[in-house]
C-alpha cells in the first residue's frame, strides 16, 4: 500500500529547537563552538559523566515522514490479495455472513452456488414483474366495476355474475338479435309495440345502447386479461423448460443430454397430465423412445466396462508388485508376464507349486 510521504510539523520543529537552542549557547549558525557549563554540570554543579555529556545514549530513531509507521497494512493487503485469489466474484449485494460462508467453500462450489442464486433471482424477477402487471390489469378492471357497484349490490348480485349475465347478453344477441332485444326489452320494462308505434328504431334505444356499449367494454377487458395471462404462462413455462434443457452439474457436465431428442415426447406426458414436472417427463420420455434407451443402456455399458477395466488394471499392477523380487535377487528371475493367467502361473513356480 502506498503511503504519502510528507515532512511532518514535527520534525520541523525539531530542527527550529536545535537552531535555538544553538544560538542560546553562543553560537549564531546554532553549532558550540566549545563545551559550556551547561553542557558539562549537572544540576548541582558536579561535571556530568563523559558518556551523558556527550550524549552518546542515541533515542531510537525516529521515522519523520511516516512511511513505517504501520506495515502490517501491506501484509494485510497482500493476504487478501492472496484469499482473494481462489474465489470467484461474489454479488456485492449479498450479506457479508453469506459472503463469508460461499469463500470458505471450494471454487468449484461457489460457481455452483452463485449460478443457482442467479436462477432463483431471476425466477422471482420475472415473477415479481408478473405481479406487477397482473395488477396494472387488475386496476384496470377496478375503474370498469367501481362506478356500477352500488348497483349491483341493490340487485344482489356479485361483479362476476354482472360480467356473466353481460356475456350472456352479448352472445344472445350474436347468435339471435332480435329474440335477444325482446327478451331484454321485457326485462327492462319496455314496451316495443310502443316504441314502434312511435316510429323509434328498438336498435336505438339508449338504454341498450348504454348496455352494449358497457358490455363491449368489460369484453373487450377481460379478453385482453386472458390473452395476456396465456401470454405469461407461455413466458414462464419457456424460461422453465431452457434452464432445465441447459442445467449442468458441478463439473459443468449437461444434466439431460437427451432432452432435445425427447422434447415431444415429454411435451406429450406433460399435455396429456401423465406426470407433473419436467424431471418426471425426461426420465420417462427418454425410456420411451428406443434410439435414446438404446445409447442410454450403451453409455451406461461403457462405464460399466470402463470401470472393470480400471479395477482389473490394478489387480494386475498389484500382481505385478507382489510377484516381482528386489533387482539382481535371482539370475534366473525372467521378465514378468502382462496378462493374469501368466502372473499366476509364474507366482505359483516362484512358490515351488
Amino acid at each position: 500500500m502506498e503511503e504519502d510521504v510528507v515532512s511532518t510539523p514535527e520534525g520541523q520543529a525539531d530542527d527550529l529547537d536545535a537552531i535555538i537552542t544553538g544560538a542560546m549557547n553562543g553560537g549564531s549558525d546554532g553549532v558550540e563552538d566549545e563545551p559550556s557549563e551547561s553542557t558539562g554540570r549537572d544540576e548541582r554543579g558536579r561535571f556530568k559523566a563523559s558518556d551523558e555529556a556527550d550524549g552518546t545514549e542515541e533515542a531510537p530513531e525516529e521515522d519523520p515522514a511516516g512511511t513505517g509507521a504501520d506495515t502490517s497494512e501491506g501484509d494485510d493487503q497482500e493476504q487478501e490479495e492472496e484469499t482473494r485469489a481462489g474465489q470467484i466474484d461474489l454479488p456485492a449485494d449479498w450479506p457479508d455472513e453469506l459472503k463469508a460462508k460461499v469463500a470458505a467453500l471450494p471454487v468449484e462450489a461457489q460457481a455452483a452456488v452463485v449460478e443457482t442464486t442467479k436462477g432463483f433471482q431471476a425466477d422471482y424477477t420475472r415473477k415479481t414483474m408478473a405481479i406487477a402487471e397482473e395488477r396494472k390489469r387488475y386496476e384496470q378492471l377496478e375503474q370498469v366495476f367501481a362506478p356500477h357497484r352500488n348497483s349491483f349490490r341493490q340487485a344482489g348480485i356479485t361483479e362476476a355474475q354482472a360480467v356473466q349475465g353481460l356475456l350472456a347478453a352479448e352472445a344472445a344477441l350474436n347468435r339471435d338479435p332480435k329474440a335477444a332485444i325482446t327478451h331484454l326489452a321485457q326485462h327492462y320494462g319496455v314496451d316495443l309495440s310502443q316504441q314502434a308505434e312511435g316510429g323509434e328504431n328498438p336498435a336505438h334505444n339508449p338504454e341498450l345502447s348504454m348496455l352494449r356499449n358497457e358490455l363491449t367494454q368489460v369484453k373487450g377487458q377481460l379478453s385482453q386479461f386472458e390473452a395476456e395471462k396465456q401470454q405469461r404462462h407461455v413466458q414462464d413455462l419457456t424460461g422453465r423448460i431452457e434452464t432445465f434443457a441447459t442445467a449442468k452439474d458441478a463439473s459443468g457436465n449437461i444434466l439431460h443430454p437427451h432432452f432435445d431428442a425427447v422434447r415431444n415426447v415429454m411435451s406429450t406426458l406433460l399435455s396429456s397430465g401423465q406426470v407433473q414436472d419436467l424431471e418426471k417427463a425426461y426420465e420417462q420420455a427418454v425410456w420411451l423412445d428406443p434410439g435414446v434407451r438404446q445409447r442410454m443402456l450403451a453409455d451406461a455399458e461403457a462405464k460399466t466396462k470402463a470401470e472393470e477395466d480400471r479395477k482389473r488394471k490394478e489387480s494386475l499392477d498389484k500382481a505385478r508388485r507382489a510377484g516381482s523380487g528386489p533387482r539382481g535377487s535371482s539370475p534366473n528371475t525372467k521378465t514378468m508376464p502382462d496378462d493374469l493367467d501368466g502372473i499366476i502361473t509364474h507366482s505359483m513356480k516362484m512358490h515351488g507349486f
